[in-house]
């Protein structure tokens, strides 16, 4: 067909010709929007996120709804496995879609109430352990799904899920609460000794908040600041449960001191008692602070014998005061801690001397 077949076939053909009039103006829009956001970064970057953010919020409606309705936790399954799905295929690994799919999960996990229900998401837990096998919450989700039909392969997800985050009483609680309902007594004492056992370790959660900015459950963190605002953060790594023990700050020149918080990168359930205060100017301490001493944290419940229970999984904060001020020079805070973990049972079964059969 020459230039003028076509002409004359165009212009006896509307249709066609309104068609491609509307494809030119569509291209031509697409062409300019593209341009804009490759000019644009500040736009163009909260929007691919709002884009990335419609699979977790359509998939979190329909998880509500099916929980709310009539608690139909297989077309939660159903749901979550669809995003999954979606996640692996827009980015496999520890993509951009990942959070969106916890955050899911854990809405619908944390509603759990029957044996029957974690029965019903078990092949989503079990596809998503393949998919993340270094993924904390996914083990320890399994292992709950399996308590019931098969504690074996249960037991052996609470094995590696410890392995990714020995510090979370989580897996220790499941263990025991397996163990005491199936009456096995050698897995009470296995687990309850690990826990006693076990010290601070592993890693947070990607959405922690606490200051310490990816770092395991070890850490402390003394804020010093003088009269004019200004900070000093000195840091310890040292943290250790079950004993009293001193933790040095020092700092690298002298710092006049006026106010003092520490930050603790501890889940819930510890128990802190801060037992003395020094202040060192020069290597030489100028002050101990005990009875003087008062403290408050920032989500913590605080007990009679002076100590405070944790109850955040992200961490504590206690600001600490002194009946006198602090006006000090200082070079060095030493601080006498002593960290213990809370019992799993009541009454505890995991102290040594129970350690045995009932």
């Amino acid at each position: 067909m020459n230039e003028s077949e076509l002409n004359s076939f165009l212009k006896h053909s509307p249709r066609i010709r309104k068609y491609l009039w509307r494809s030119a103006i569509f291209l031509f829009m697409v062409g300019v929007v593209t341009i804009f956001l490759l000019e644009t970064p500040g736009i163009r970057r909260p929007l691919i996120n709002s884009i990335i953010k419609i699979p977790e919020y359509t998939t979190f409606v329909m998880v509500r709804r099916a929980i709310k309705h009539n608690r139909d936790f297989e077309q939660v399954n159903r749901w979550l496995n669809r995003e999954m799905d979606l996640a692996d295929w827009y980015s496999p690994g520890h993509g951009k879609l990942l959070p969106g799919l916890l955050n899911n999960s854990r809405y619908a996990i944390d509603r759990i109430r029957f044996r029957e229900e974690f029965e019903a998401v078990l092949p989503f837990l079990e596809k998503l352990v393949q998919s993340q096998p270094d993924l904390f919450l996914a083990r320890l989700w399994l292992a709950r799904a399996l308590s019931n039909s098969n504690p074996e392969k249960a037991y052996k997800q609470l094995d590696k899920a410890l392995k990714l985050s020995s510090a979370n009483p989580e897996p220790y609680r499941t263990a025991i609460d397996m163990a005491l309902r199936s009456k096995d007594f050698l897995k009470l004492n296995d687990w309850c000794g690990r826990y006693l056992k076990s010290q601070f370790g592993g890693a947070r959660f990607p959405e922690h908040t606490s200051p310490f900015s990816g770092v395991g459950l070890r850490k402390l963190l003394l804020e010093i600041v003088d009269a004019n605002q200004n900070r000093k953060m000195i840091s310890n790594m040292g943290m250790q449960l079950g004993s009293s023990r001193k933790y040095e700050f020092a700092l690298p020149e002298e710092f006049q001191l006026k106010s003092l918080r520490l930050h603790l990168a501890i889940l819930a359930g510890i128990k802190i008692k801060m037992e003395k205060l020094e202040l060192f100017d020069k290597g030489k301490l100028i002050d101990v602070l005990q009875d003087e001493l008062t403290l408050t944290s920032m989500k913590g419940f605080h007990l009679e014998d002076g100590s405070i229970l944790s109850t955040s999984g992200d961490g504590e904060t206690i600001s600490i005061y002194s009946s006198s001020g602090f006006e000090d020079q200082v070079d060095k805070i030493v601080i006498t801690l002593r960290f213990d973990r809370l019992g799993l049972t009541s009454p505890s079964l995991c102290i040594k001397d129970k350690l045995s059969k009932p």
